[in-house]
């Protein structure tokens, strides 16, 4: 039934949350599962920021040896998530891309013949409005085929990763 699950990760435990249940799918239907990692673009006036869960990167650093390194930390991530799947016997492809996460999950779907959409919802990035996330709700609004919503819970022991408005521009 599922032959290709989706799984978008952003680097936060909440959003991790959603393979535990894309791991069960895949094991009944023998499907392979895809880690997606979009890194967002936001545009400002002056310059764009990209903004990693939790860092934050001027897109003028982007540019040559900066903007390769930080893409292979991001393939680094998914290969870590991969290497553990693929121990439970399960296929994995990985992707690093970047622009708006929704539309770039929602163009990745058509792509690749995803079947199933596994999404952690803890909203990161939308409105109060929206208490499953913006990137959630936009996805649910406009996927051609199934979600999963998760409700990712966020443990009060696992540290915080967030750093000082200083740090979050490099």
């Amino acid at each position: 039934m599922y032959q290709h699950i989706l799984v978008p990760l952003d680097g936060s435990h909440c959003a991790e949350q959603a393979l535990q249940h894309a791991v069960e799918l895949a094991r009944i239907y023998h499907s392979a599962i895809h880690l997606l990692f979009v890194m967002p673009v936001l545009q400002g006036h002056k310059a764009a920021v990209i903004k990693l869960y939790p860092l934050y990167i001027d897109c003028r650093a982007m540019q040559g040896q900066t903007g390769r390194h930080v893409e292979q930390e991001m393939l680094s991530y998914l290969d870590m998530m991969a290497w553990d799947l693929e121990e439970k016997g399960i296929s994995v492809v990985t992707s690093v891309l970047m622009g708006d996460p929704a539309e770039i999950i929602l163009a990745y779907i058509s792509a690749h013949n995803i079947d199933l959409i596994v999404l952690a919802a803890h909203g990161m990035g939308g409105s109060k409005l929206w208490p499953h996330g913006g990137t959630a709700h936009k996805v649910l609004q406009l996927a051609p085929v199934p979600v999963l919503l998760i409700r990712g819970v966020v443990e009060a022991e696992v540290p915080s990763l967030e750093v000082s408005q200083q740090e979050r521009v490099m």
